[in-house]
């Protein structure tokens, strides 16, 4: 099987509660002054509240995961990924991080058909499963500010440490000595208290990014003492990882997509069930959160995908499915609202028997009416009959597992569904509609009226063919006239 070579590491923390995200920017941004371009994966298939990592790499993060995904996927989906960049890095925590804070863990061994014990699902992925697939080098960060007490064991096998918030040039010349003395690892970089860049990062909030001159002030402080070469260095020890064999089949999609579809190709089924499929993707400031690989896959199979601007556009392109992915159309909320012809546009294409998805945010703008940061309610597109409330204490995205109730174009009655539960919206009924989900405690997290699914849980299609099939599906539209949102 032909090889590839792929550099790369996974960055993670070990320690409860610790936050790795400005000394893996600053980290990022040093080593793209050296002309590497940097591709980023979570270790979750979920939408992290921070994607500035793109303004650093040029490159929207991807995402793995152990819990949704089989080595097989995972490797496929990381090469996919990554050949195309000079370094790859995995982040997330490391699973001492997550028992040490007393979270439920995942044992790594689940994949789609084998579903985990619901203690287990909460957390989802694991960093440590992947490093173990993908054969990872592990950089581990520690904060020091922690270590007052000395240093414990070492945190699992480690290839290297990356110190952050060290107070004092004497302070990382001690821990550097003791760390490769007791634990025998290099420390790679470290990572002052910088607390005017920290307060920066904050105030960035969940879609701010910053900007090149924070970029490259957190990449000049990482530079006093990172050994970027030593880096790049450790993430080129691993054996190459063998490349996707995958054969495209007589009607033109993937044989992985078709094997998950449960049916090989026929003589009868010579073109894709819907080769023309044209799907429509919501994407501007509002609504912009979706898995890369999805978006590969529907092309992949004979998609073409038009993207447009539910704040800009005053129509919509014509379209057999509109995908609004999830975002923060809360703080757009007036902007959307006042754009009365894509509230029109979308209407009428449910009217007519278009179908939607959409998730989190996506959702909330089907709804009647959504909650603006200020807590006022603007009126939105009203497909869906609810008025979408922020969560003012959101919680970690749950895992969950789940099947679906009465059917619908993405599956049969029963079908499973695994994704990232987000209560960053609450629906409030404002009418009757059809839940989604057979499972009780679900049933407002995945809803239909008519050909619209709005969801809470977060999709990757790309670890669920299965479901990605249902876009490709014959469907015949309603043809009445009747109002598709009364239920």
């Amino acid at each position: 099987m032909p090889m590839l070579p792929l550099p790369r590491i996974a960055v993670g923390t070990v320690q409860s509660g610790v936050s790795h995200r400005a000394i893996l920017w600053a980290m990022i941004d040093a080593l793209r002054r050296q002309g590497l371009q940097i591709q980023t994966f979570s270790s979750r298939a979920c939408f992290a509240q921070h994607r500035a990592a793109t303004a650093m790499t040029g490159a929207s993060p991807r995402h793995l995961d152990s819990w949704l995904m089989t080595p097989e996927q995972c490797r496929e989906l990381f090469i996919a990924g990554a050949e195309a960049c000079d370094l790859a890095v995995v982040e997330g925590p490391f699973d001492v991080a997550l028992q040490s804070s007393g979270a439920p863990l995942t044992d790594g061994e689940s994949a789609p058909s084998s579903p985990l014990p619901k203690a287990k699902e909460k957390r989802g992925g694991s960093l440590d499963v992947l490093c173990e697939w993908l054969d990872l080098p592990r950089l581990a960060v520690l904060d020091a500010s922690l270590l007052d007490g000395g240093l414990s064991d070492p945190p699992g096998r480690i290839d290297g440490v990356l110190l952050d918030r060290v107070d004092s040039g004497s302070r990382q010349a001690r821990l550097t000595i003791e760390i490769e003395t007791q634990w025998e690892v290099p420390v790679l970089g470290s990572l002052g208290p910088v607390p005017e860049l920290r307060e920066r990062l904050r105030d960035l909030g969940v879609t701010g990014r910053p900007n090149d001159e924070l970029a490259d002030q957190l990449g000049d402080h990482f530079l006093r003492s990172g050994e970027t070469e030593r880096i790049v260095e450790i993430a080129q020890r691993r054996c190459r990882l063998p490349t996707a064999s995958v054969e495209l089949p007589v009607q033109g999609q993937p044989a992985s997509f078709v094997q998950s579809c449960g049916s090989p190709p026929t003589a009868s089924s010579a073109a894709p069930p819907m080769a023309d499929l044209t799907v429509a993707l919501a994407y501007d400031e509002a609504l912009n959160c979706y898995f890369p690989d999805t978006l590969d896959w529907l092309e992949l199979s004979g998609a073409t995908v038009i993207d447009f601007s539910p704040l800009h556009d005053d129509r919509l392109p014509e379209a057999d499915v509109v995908y609004l992915g999830c975002g923060h159309p809360e703080t757009m909320a007036r902007v959307l609202s006042d754009n009365d012809c894509m509230r029109l546009a979308l209407r009428e294409h449910v009217r007519r028997g278009g179908r939607v998805y959409a998730e989190g945010g996506g959702m909330a703008y089907l709804c009647h009416q959504l909650e603006a940061e200020d807590g006022s309610l603007h009126r939105m597109v009203g497909v869906l009959p609810a008025i979408a409330r922020l969560n003012p204490q959101p919680s970690e995205p749950l895992a969950v597992s789940a099947t679906l109730a009465e059917g619908c174009w993405l599956g049969p009655p029963g079908e499973q569904v695994r994704g990232y539960l987000s209560d960053r919206w609450v629906l409030e009924p404002t009418g009757l509609f059809t839940p989604g989900l057979a499972e009780p405690e679900y049933h407002r997290d995945v809803i239909q009226c008519c050909h619209v699914i709005g969801s809470r849980i977060h999709l990757d299609f790309a670890a669920q063919l299965h479901l990605l099939a249902g876009f490709f599906q014959p469907h015949t539209a309603r043809g009445d006239t009747n109002d598709p949102w009364q239920v």
